[in-house]
């Protein structure tokens, strides 16, 4: 348990117990109880996700064993955890990623950032979450977490309804300086260029269908009463299996002008 206490004292460093306790209290969190307060769970939580203890079982006898955090029974846990405001959890994983900053990076003589984005659908009773329907009798959500690869620590948490397409929601995980780990779930073709030209780093997946365009411009003499903008050749790539087509175009590009009033073509 020696590392679940230097744990607990690096979460510590950067987020204090008030500063949790006015995230919580932001939220209308109102603290009722006398021995496990809002804080004790948050740092239990901490210690119950990067020691994976599987259910509230497990980890009343593990907390046994954590001499920084009370023992307490699994009731307590479950009761502790349905009144504890989501966003302020949320609230509380952005703060800390906000204080790791790039100075406390460089401290520790940590490689540039990389960011890994990915998706788990957690699901429950349809009764438990009727407004997001998922499969069967079953609702779902789907949670969105970006962290860093180099410390393993998360940058931003978003959530969604169990079948939203993760695309849909790709525009919130854009950080200027971090270059982006993700599957080709998480972008459309159109991304490609909006990331490109914002400057924007991503590592990302192509599905085989995907084909590229190349373009050359052909050479012509320029006339001030030409219609015509813009001449060029390529070739488009189409990859499906084995298979590999290439189709070579040429293309011009006009201004449609129209006929003159009065019956001209």
């Amino acid at each position: 348990m020696g590392q679940s206490n230097t744990l607990l004292d690096v979460f510590k460093s950067f987020v204090s117990i008030e500063g949790i306790k006015d995230i919580l209290c932001s939220h209308d969190y109102q603290e009722v109880a006398r021995d496990w307060k809002g804080p004790d769970h948050i740092f239990f939580w901490l210690l119950a996700s990067s020691e994976e203890w599987q259910h509230y079982r497990e980890s009343e006898n593990k907390l046994k064993c954590v001499p920084e955090l009370k023992a307490v029974d699994r009731t307590t846990l479950a009761k502790k955890a349905r009144v504890i405001p989501y966003e302020a959890v949320k609230e509380i994983l952005e703060l800390l990623g906000s204080r790791f900053n790039r100075e406390t990076r460089h401290a520790l003589d940590l490689p540039v950032s990389l960011g890994a984005l990915d998706s788990t659908t957690m699901t429950v009773g349809e009764n438990k979450l009727p407004w997001t329907p998922y499969h069967g009798k079953r609702s779902g959500v789907k949670m969105h977490t970006f962290f860093r690869v180099d410390t393993l620590l998360p940058i931003q948490v978003e959530a969604s309804k169990g079948l939203t397409h993760d695309a849909a929601i790709a525009d919130s995980f854009a950080h200027q300086l971090i270059t982006t780990v993700r599957d080709r779930a998480y972008a459309t073709i159109r991304d490609f260029d909006g990331l490109e030209d914002d400057d924007k780093g991503f590592v990302i997946r192509l599905k085989k269908s995907i084909y590229t365009e190349e373009r050359e411009p052909i050479p012509r003499v320029t006339s001030k009463h030409s219609r015509v903008f813009d001449d060029y050749s390529g070739e488009d790539r189409l990859v499906r299996k084995t298979v590999l087509l290439i189709l070579v175009i040429s293309i011009i590009c006009f201004y449609h002008v129209s006929p003159p009033i009065g019956g001209g073509h």
